[in-house]
């Protein structure tokens, strides 16, 4: 869990994430979100105190904190752009864990997989997988 905690900075820009493109028509993102969203370089920290993890996000001009416990459905909480979401996070082991997240968009609920792994020292890859159409986004985050 310790190796979670801490701040991430993405690798890159959103735009320039393996699938970036798909992922973001697949979850429903007009063209317009799609375009605002491109240039930006996604900041979190995270802070981990047992079961109790806190998620401090900054994209671009969107902020939000969420608190949730590991290991069951939390209650419903608003992510950066204000959509109300559930997550199950489930830590697989020390460096490696999956959330499921089932988000409130206009459209309808998207459920989202989140995959976090940590490849290297100081180095995470995360995947997303829209779940109904299977396809997914792949990034980088780095500790600072």
């Amino acid at each position: 869990m310790a190796a979670f905690a801490g701040e991430w900075v993405d690798a890159c820009k959103a735009g320039e994430c393996k699938g970036f493109d798909k992922f973001c028509k697949a979850y429903g993102m007009s063209d317009e979100e799609i375009k605002g969203y491109k240039e930006h370089v996604g900041r979190q920290t995270v802070i981990v105190d047992g079961e109790d993890w806190t998620y401090i996000t900054s994209f671009g001009d969107y902020k939000a904190t969420n608190k949730f416990k590991i290991g069951r459905k939390n209650a419903p909480d608003r992510d950066i752009e204000g959509n109300l979401f559930e997550s199950t996070p489930t830590l697989i082991n020390d460096k490696e864990m999956k959330e499921v997240i089932e988000t409130q968009r206009p459209g309808g609920t998207v459920t989202t997989i989140v995959k976090r792994k940590i490849v290297a020292e100081g180095k995470q890859e995360v995947t997303m997988i829209h779940e109904a159409s299977n396809t997914e986004m792949i990034s980088y985050a780095l500790k600072q």
